[in-house]
């Protein structure tokens, strides 16, 4: 007999054995099925079965998805026989849940629904709550970050009214998540904060694993290091509730941040390789396609960075096969981001430049601006509603304390000395509490103002990022090239001048789109501070411009503000600057900074052809001003300005420190 007939008869037992076990396991699997089945069906019909369902369900969910949809889909037709709303609406939030950790976004969606019809009607705002969250996680996983904060916050809401700190703990977290994934750190590190916060409180190990992990999430873009941080202090808690999503997820997030440091120093940590095992190891041991599809995804970008291209290009593969029909716009983007990597690192240019674009179109149908700004109205809404209920509760207060006040007043119509105490204390009290409606409602003037700058600079910060990574990467990769292809060459003077030309031409490009990128985005403030950033802000424009402009500061080096207070100065600085340079015709401009011990003075002026201050004041005033005026009035400050025709223009602004 020949090698190649004993290669096939060698084959043909293997396979033989390999489609045995396999049979094996079915029969095994469904005779433990048959067994759990006939175990409850000699159950009485009540609601302690109901109960010892899903129980059975939350048991299996891990690892017998079939048996455990059966249970929680038993436990429901049994809560509908015997009409139990309120046990209903927990079942179907059960199975709302379970469809979540199987990614059928929108069949969970569906369940939850109902569940949160049957709690509206028997008045559970407990399971309102968990419906609400469930629809959040819905939309969340399908990139829908509107639809998802608009129900977190109603969830969160519900859930601190019945004092439950468990789960309100994992909504903040959740919420994290969002402004996470849609580049906002400064807020998902805030609602993070948040989570760990009432997860320590209720001291459930899953919700302060997951509060751990999301606001490290959330540390990813500003510092890596606090981000591996926070997910290595999650994953004890992890491993102590044995959840292998979870535990999975730790191991991943830990990877990914061991990676971008790498990249960052060009040398991938062994950690990177070690945590990227356990990652896919839990991955495998969930059997989860989306777990298998990061795990395999981080393992490819590691392969990549260590020049095995043919295994990331294994993984990728592996990677894609996960994905199949439950891929989301953020998956998407994921898989083409590394893809794109791949075939640039392959040297195939053009491939990598067509994923580049498909992982574009994902990236932009996931963070549009008007979904990021109804993410921020939303929660502009949610703080304004706060205040206005605490409006309302103080005029019902007023409102009571008239008629108390009159009654009195009439009863001790005899005493005319008590009558005028009386009445003295009524109108006190009542200058007291329209002062406190006053305030509070300035208040919430106040934060709608917040919301409107907040959103100024996380759509400024976007499209930063955007110039900077994107375009930025994309003009310096051209030039790389063509620095390469110079080397291989062969040109004749002329071209060589003109090849030269050219270059400078990418360079001044480069340089222009940088300047233009940190303008927008002033991470000099948090480096350098405001006074530093300012001059250098000045001196460029200098370099350029027609008009001279001096800048001088006195004590504010050493000023402590607070980032939003810094950069809200930096930019009233920059809006007056560029209002004189386009309206004024000036030649001169003096820009002044003087820090007293509880007051900032912003001086400013020109020598150009002045203006009416009258149209200050007007609603047709332009929109340089107005974003001058609502920043000063964000941070309570004075704002004066003096100018007439030919006579140049004054600004002085005083802000309390």
């Amino acid at each position: 007999m020949n090698n190649k007939a004993q290669i096939i008869i060698i084959s043909y037992r293997c396979f033989t054995v390999v489609l045995l076990v396999l049979i094996s396991n079915i029969i095994m699997a469904q005779l433990n099925v048959d067994s759990i089945k006939s175990s409850f069906s000699k159950q009485k019909d009540d609601t302690v079965k109901i109960r010892l369902l899903r129980e059975a369900g939350l048991k299996y969910e891990a690892h017998d998805k079939f048996l455990a949809k059966w249970t929680f889909t038993k436990a429901i037709e049994l809560c509908r026989q015997f009409k139990l709303k309120t046990e209903e609406a927990i079942s179907q939030n059960h199975l709302a849940s379970f469809y979540i950790n199987s990614a059928k976004w929108d069949t969970a969606e569906i369940e939850a629904s109902k569940a949160l019809t049957l709690a509206k009607e028997v008045g559970s705002e407990l399971n309102m709550a968990k419906s609400y969250n469930i629809i959040g996680n819905s939309f969340r996983r399908r990139s829908k970050y509107t639809d998802a904060i608009n129900n977190y916050l109603k969830a969160v809401s519900l859930f601190e009214k019945v004092k439950d700190d468990k789960r309100t703990a994992q909504v903040y977290a959740n919420i994290a998540a969002v402004y996470a994934e849609t580049n906002d750190s400064k807020k998902g590190i805030e609602y993070g904060e948040k989570a760990i916060g009432f997860a320590l409180k209720s001291g459930d190990n899953d919700a302060i694993a997951k509060a751990y992990f999301n606001t490290g999430a959330a540390w990813a873009m500003p510092d890596d290091n606090k981000y591996i941080e926070y997910y290595k202090k999650g994953i004890p808690f992890a491993l102590a509730t044995n959840n292998a999503i979870l535990i999975q997820q730790g191991y991943y997030n830990i990877t990914n941040g061991y990676y971008q440091i790498g990249l960052a120093k060009g040398v991938m940590p062994i950690e990177a390789a070690l945590y990227a095992d356990s990652s896919k190891y839990w991955a495998v041991k969930i059997g989860n396609p989306l777990n298998n599809f990061y795990a395999n995804n981080i393992n490819s970008q590691i392969a990549i960075a260590r020049k095995d291209f043919s295994m990331a290009e294994r993984l990728l593969n592996e990677a894609w096969g996960n994905l199949k029909e439950d891929s989301s716009n953020f998956t998407l983007r994921i898989y083409y981001s590394t893809l794109s990597k791949l075939k640039y690192e392959k040297g195939d240019y053009k491939a990598a430049y067509n994923y580049r674009l498909k992982q574009d179109y994902y990236k932009d149908s996931i963070l549009k601006e008007d979904q990021l700004e109804e993410i921020a109205n939303l929660e502009a809404r949610f703080q304004t509603e706060k205040k206005q209920d605490q409006i309302e509760t103080q005029k019902s207060q007023l409102k009571q304390k008239s008629i108390l006040n009159y009654f009195f007043g009439s009863s001790a119509a005899a005493l005319a000395l008590l009558s005028f105490v009386s009445y003295r204390n009524y109108r006190n009290k009542q200058k007291v509490h329209q002062l406190k409606i006053t305030e509070l409602e300035t208040e919430k003037q106040l934060s709608a103002t917040q919301a409107v700058l907040k959103g100024e600079e996380q759509e400024r910060t976007r499209l930063a990022k955007d110039l900077h990574d994107g375009l930025g990467g994309m003009l310096s990769g051209i030039k790389y090239s063509f620095n390469n292809m110079k080397d291989n060459l062969i040109m004749t003077p002329d071209n060589a001048q003109a090849f030269e030309r050219s270059m400078n031409m990418l360079d001044n490009g480069i340089q222009e789109m940088r300047r233009v990128a940190h303008n927008m985005m002033p991470e000099s403030i948090m480096r350098y501070g405001l006074d530093k950033t300012l001059a250098d802000y000045v001196s460029d424009i200098n370099k350029n411009g027609s008009s001279k402009i001096e800048y001088q500061s006195l004590r504010v080096e050493t000023l402590t503000l607070t980032n939003s207070a810094a950069v809200t100065i930096y930019r009233i600085v920059q809006e007056l600057i560029s209002n004189t340079l386009k309206h004024s015709s000036a030649k001169n401009m003096l820009v002044q900074l003087l820090a007293g011990d509880n007051v900032l003075i912003i001086n400013a002026e020109d020598d150009g052809k002045g203006f009416d201050t009258k149209i200050i004041e007007t609603s047709s005033q332009g929109i340089g001003w107005k974003n001058i005026k609502s920043r000063v009035e964000f941070l309570k400050g004075i704002l004066k300005v003096e100018s007439s025709a030919n006579n140049g223009t004054q600004v002085n602004i005083e802000i309390p420190l």
